[in-house]
């Protein structure tokens, strides 16, 4: 801890005494408190107005981190739970129930669905786009259901990638470290009559971690390659759009596994990952009162892990039209259709098989219904926003998601909003129809069984929130929340024969409360300070017993700051710190711990960056969540690498 106080006085006391220059910022805080985001309410608006949780992680915000990957990315937003689980495995989650498959959590890439139907989580490394092509990534913390429907209880990502028309030319960089072997990416941009395209690649391959029992090297390396391009024309004097965009991957993701049936018997495995995406979108303006937005994706990825040898295709289709119907009203509406179709080949080891679905291939179709209707109450001061999403699924059918939002705006630069929604987690073919070998503590083993009864999970969720920037060189928002958690998933303990059997129903229930801060403040014109804060407890009755544990991070802090020596000369720090995590249930047993990374770069021209990134400096390793399924618990290394970037 002395070790990080001694750094950050270095890092802030240094920085303050500069001399005051033009600010080299990408967006002053103004800018960035009225940057334009969509996921809140899947319409252009500002964040500031926003009546939503709404953090943007900006393109500067990325670079300047030193990240390599998006989960790393989101560690800087409020709210947000990173926990790294081995060399390509990650568990994120908005406020609670974080798992490596985050359950309430909905993931959209360009407004494509990133989330797996089979378990309703997200495998982060086939999301490893080229981070300097990311225009945005919008965190909204809190419901939004009504509008994304089923699984985006607790919150909604969407990692927007750039247009076109800012990817002109070229670029390229190559980065390598010891943990980081090495991460190429190149991309080039050009244009045609009315019309831009861009195309990529990406090549990655990452070392492996530590066993926490014994130090020993993990040996869960892995490796991935992907192509892509993108495609936007503009029609009709530039008012209507067309875009087409897509990416085939290909990867290995090596593991050593420890199984059931033979605990002390290591077996090194390598799962092979192909997929690929491909969307189209098309916008048309009939006038400043009246859009439509048309949106088809196709989705596939197939993964041959030891246990299990799964594919998933995902064709979805979603239309939505927005109208200001009079001076007071606009109203946004869409449907939206869903197609999945998977096949989930059990694999033996030794004569057993340690999952298996039943059936193994499944077709299932999703159908929703929205609206979400905004009245100005008081011109320019208080709003209500009306809304639902009416949804059938092949699993249990109809569900209903409604929310109801206030804003009041009682001076220039100060927001105050509240909203009570109702939100589900549809059941997905791991609570339907799985069966799973596992052992439990205290026995020699025991076998998980889905349940085809199993029901919507529902939750009511109230929040309130306050946005202000005070002076030019401040602002803060600050949320509070409370959730009320209804049929939640429980695991039922038996005899069967010599078997222990563990069934799974919705007879949980809980609640969460909490709340986050952000603030931001420029020095001066050459340093930035930002510090996020949020608070979470989480209780969950399963049985008549209330689990107190700390199943989430009570207390999530990050504090960061940006500071431009010169234009050629950066230095930028980021300073985390997780509570501690226990959940005896899930095996999860984390000390609380510091994170700090650091980046210096220098422009050597116009054209070359080099930058040097030290990330996780106060430890050798450090744990931050549990085991991945089937094999042990890793610690997370430091890193230390070199990135060169080239564009021209």
């Amino acid at each position: 801890m002395k070790k990080i106080l001694s750094i950050l006085s270095i890092a802030l006391i240094f920085p303050i005494n500069g001399h005051a220059q033009k600010s080299s910022f990408d967006m002053t805080l103004e800018e960035l408190m009225n940057v334009t985001v969509t996921t809140a309410s899947r319409q252009e608006e500002k964040a500031f107005e926003s009546d939503s949780a709404v953090y943007v992680i900006t393109s500067e915000d990325i670079r300047r981190s030193g990240v390599t990957s998006i989960p790393e990315a989101l560690r800087m937003a409020p709210g947000v739970q990173v926990a790294r689980i081995d060399s390509d495995e990650w568990a994120v989650g908005i406020r609670g129930f974080n798992d490596r498959f985050s359950d309430k959590l909905l993931v959209l890439v360009d407004g494509r669905s990133a989330y797996v139907p089979l378990f309703s989580g997200v495998y982060w490394n086939s999301i490893d786009y080229l981070l300097h092509d990311i225009d945005r990534i919008e965190v909204i913390r809190g419901s939004g259901g009504s509008i994304w429907g089923a699984n985006a209880v607790n919150g909604v990502i969407n990692i927007i990638t750039k247009h076109t028309e800012d990817t002109q030319g070229s670029y390229a960089s190559v980065t390598s470290g010891n943990y980081e072997k090495f991460i190429a990416e190149a991309r080039y941009g050009g244009m045609t009559k009315n019309a831009y395209y861009s195309v990529h690649a990406k090549s990655t391959k990452r070392g492996d971690m530590k066993n926490l029992a014994d130090n020993t090297d993990s040996q869960d390396e892995w490796a991935m390659n992907r192509v892509g391009f993108k495609y936007n024309k503009y029609l009709a004097d530039h008012r209507d759009t067309v875009s087409l965009q897509g990416e085939i991957y290909d990867g290995k993701s090596s593991q050593l596994y420890y199984l059931p049936k033979d605990t002390n018997k290591e077996i090194a495995s390598t799962t092979d990952i192909v997929g690929g995406n491909f969307i189209t979108k098309y916008n048309k303006i009939y006038s400043d009162d009246s859009k439509l937005n048309i949106q088809f994706y196709l989705d596939y990825d197939n993964r041959d892990v030891i246990y299990l040898d799964r594919s998933n295709r995902t064709i979805d289709l979603d239309i939505q039209h927005y109208v200001k119907y009079n001076a007071k009203n606009e109203l946004l509406y869409g449907v939206e259709y869903r197609n999945v179709h998977d096949n989930l080949r059990k694999r033996s080891i030794d004569g057993i098989e340690y999952i298996t679905f039943d059936p193994e291939k499944l077709t299932f179709e999703i159908a929703d219904l929205f609206f979400q209707n905004k009245t100005a109450l008081i011109a320019e001061k208080l709003f209500f926003t009306l809304g639902s999403k009416f949804s059938y699924n092949d699993f249990t059918h109809f569900a209903m998601q409604p929310t109801t939002r206030l804003s009041y705006f009682p001076h220039q630069n100060h927001h105050i909003w509240a909203a009570i929604s109702k939100s589900v987690r549809t059941p997905t073919r791991w609570e339907d129809g799985m069966t799973r070998v596992l052992t439990v503590t205290g026995s020699n083993e025991g076998v998980l069984k889905g349940n085809k009864q199993y029901s919507d999970e529902e939750t009511i969720s109230y929040e309130i929130g306050y946005k202000t920037q005070p002076a030019e060189r401040v602002s803060f928002d600050v949320t509070g929340f409370y959730n009320h958690y209804k049929d939640l998933r429980n695991l039922l303990y038996s005899v069967c024969a010599t078997e222990l059997c563990i069934d799974i129903d919705n007879s949980g229930d809980g609640e969460s409360y909490g709340g986050e801060f952000v603030g931001n403040i420029d020095v001066n014109d050459k340093l930035r300070l930002a510090l996020s804060y949020s608070f979470m407890r989480l209780i969950i009755d399963v049985g008549g017993d209330d689990v107190y544990e700390n199943r989430v991070p009570r207390n999530q802090l990050s504090f960061k700051s940006y500071y431009n020596f010169s234009d050629n000369i950066q230095w930028d720090n980021i300073l985390y710190y997780v509570d501690n995590l226990s959940d005896k249930v899930a095996g999860v047993d984390v000390d609380a711990y510091i994170k700090f990374d650091t980046r210096l770069s220098y422009n050597i021209d116009d054209d070359f960056r080099i930058s040097l990134v030290g990330q996780n400096l106060t430890d050798h390793y450090h744990q931050e969540f549990g085991a991945s399924l089937y094999s042990k618990t890793r610690e997370i290394g430091r890193s230390i690498f070199v990135k060169l970037e080239y564009k021209y």
